[in-house]
């Protein structure tokens, strides 16, 4: 089926039953979200959500479009004809290949209060052979939200109107998460085979896992914020303060890099978040790696290499100084760089359909949200957009500037993890 056949043709129809034509899914698209005048593009804008009837308990803006069992939301974008298209596009690429893990080390102190990373190698006594264990956050450094992670705080819901109880296996105190909506989670219990009243048996809904068997195959786009400010706009700023990218700066960055985005795209946004912190773990840890039997090893040499970091402010600092701003970015409490909270950057971030975005700052949104629903509510529970954070993009930047080319392979395994609630990044791009 074509893009639009059936919709336009059949004003009565519904949109809905479209996509479930068009993406080959047998499930039965919920009649409560039927748009019977719909005639433009083939995937409903925001607007056109918000305008739709909803489930009670539903957000306004839930764009729970591929069914009552989905659980892998804007990911059903990326069909076998996506990917093969995709993989068409990219056949003459250079090869060039950038991770964006972090070390798993960094930060060394993460924050929101979460976990740092801990390995510990076990050695076996009687053979040369070690074991490894690995414990740690795994949002604490390079990551992917899942839709777990956070609900639409208004209604309680996580996308596709889970509910808390059914993440965590018990009843939430009465009130807590939806208010009046405390009865439709009873009455999903009910028809789960659940008592009403008794603790409910926790599921793997919408966990992490559903994103890591499906895969995440792309075109990626990166949107260097970070080298537009210092070689178009000329002005420093600082990553580690509540500096809001706005929806204007966002479209500049594009037409100057010829990017058109593409629906089903991987949207990445450097801010320079990781290169700031970088250049200050070097002047503190500096010292120390000038120790190393390789006279050359620094923290620009890692995979996170600082480009041309002796013309920074942030080079300049004294080991006190960089030491107060590696605290400053590990506050339970921090502040940061991050796309605007702005309406009509909701509305794009909806309604180019990206089928996942992230960038290399701790939250993607500026930091801390003064607009509420945050982003994340939108972007994780009510659109099925997975979030990428503390990405390593510095590689990717310096490749795509030396490319001229700002879109690429993208391919993520996230970590299988039944009932998950985030996942490692475990991402590569391909120029």
């Amino acid at each position: 089926m074509n893009r639009g056949e059936g919709v336009n043709e059949d004003p009565t129809g519904s949109f809905m039953v479209a996509i479930t034509e068009y993406l080959g899914s047998p499930a039965e698209m919920p009649t409560t979200f039927q748009h019977p005048t719909r005639k433009s593009e083939f995937l409903p804008t925001l607007q056109e959500i918000i305008d739709t009837e909803k489930p009670e308990g539903a957000p306004k803006e839930a764009a729970w479009i591929w069914g009552p069992d989905d659980e892998i939301g804007r990911l059903n974008l990326l069909t076998p004809d996506h990917v093969s298209s995709v993989l068409s596009s990219q056949a003459r690429s250079s090869g060039i290949v950038c991770p964006l893990n972090w070390d798993v080390t960094l930060p060394r102190h993460p924050a929101f209060a979460r976990q740092a990373c801990r390995t510990v190698v076990k050695p076996f006594e009687d053979v040369l052979v070690n074991d490894e264990t690995l414990e740690m956050n795994t949002q604490s450094g390079s990551q992917f939200d899942g839709f777990r992670h956070i609900a639409f705080q208004e209604t309680g819901t996580f996308y596709n109107g889970v509910r808390q109880d059914e993440i965590a296996g018990k009843r939430l105190p009465e009130g807590l998460g939806g208010g009046d909506a405390d009865a439709d989670a009873h009455a999903h219990a009910h028809a789960h085979g659940e008592e009403r009243g008794r603790p409910s048996k926790a599921s793997t809904r919408i966990g992490i896992q559903a994103a890591a068997q499906h895969g995440i195959v792309s075109r990626g786009v990166l949107l260097d914020y970070a080298r537009w400010m210092k070689e178009v706009k000329k002005v420093e700023y600082d990553p580690f303060s509540r500096h809001a990218i706005e929806l204007a700066d966002i479209l500049q960055v594009a037409e100057w890099e010829g990017v058109q985005f593409e629906k089903g795209d991987v949207l990445l946004v450097r801010t320079g978040w990781i290169e700031k912190y970088m250049m200050c773990l070097d002047v503190v840890e500096g010292e120390n790696k000038k120790k190393k039997k390789d006279p050359h090893a620094s923290a620009r040499e890692s995979t996170s290499t600082v480009e041309a970091a002796s013309v920074s402010s942030f080079s300049r600092l004294t080991k006190g100084e960089a030491q107060n701003e590696l605290d400053r970015a590990s506050k339970e409490h921090p502040t940061a760089i991050g796309l605007s909270q702005s309406q009509e950057m909701k509305t794009f971030l909806h309604d180019k359909y990206f089928s996942v975005v992230g960038g290399d700052q701790p939250a993607f949104e500026v930091w801390p949200g003064n607009t509420f629903p945050l982003l994340h509510e939108y972007l994780l529970a009510c659109w099925g957009v997975l979030i990428g954070e503390m990405l390593d993009l510095e590689k990717l930047g310096r490749a795509c500037k030396g490319k001229g080319k700002w879109d690429f392979l993208f391919v993520s395994a996230l970590m299988n993890i039944p009932g998950g609630v985030a996942s490692l990044g475990n991402a590569i791009c391909v120029l």
